[in-house]
């Protein structure tokens, strides 16, 4: 690919306080640092999940609104709406594992290992 077709965007952000934190949190949650070997790298793929999250969120709401290009204030409106009615989630991996049934070994297919 030479230079000429290549589209290239720089994005730069500083958060502090709790959108630091929440974005931690999220990079935690993603396990983000196991697949990332610098920040930059972690940066990145933390952006280009945010974009592929984003891209899902404003597909879903032109499906419903039926628009094609929406307005940023709208969707955001939307976006809180939408959040207010899911009802809240436990955020504890041990409060979901406690949620699964035991796992007999002796009900395990091993004939394809």
């Amino acid at each position: 690919m030479n230079k000429e077709n290549f589209v290239s965007r720089r994005v730069s952000v500083d958060f502090v306080g709790d959108e630091a934190l929440d974005l931690e949190v999220l990079e935690v949650q993603l396990r983000i640092n196991r697949h990332a070997k610098s920040k930059g790298d972690k940066d990145s793929l933390l952006v280009k999940t945010a974009i592929a999250a984003l891209q899902e969120r404003v597909g879903a709401f032109c499906r419903e609104t039926g628009t094609k290009y929406p307005d940023c204030e709208n969707f955001v409106r939307w976006l809180n709406l939408k959040q207010n009615e899911v009802p809240e989630q436990q955020t504890s991996i041990s409060d979901h594992l406690a949620e699964l049934p035991p796992v007999d070994s002796t009900d395990v297919d091993t004939t394809d290992i």
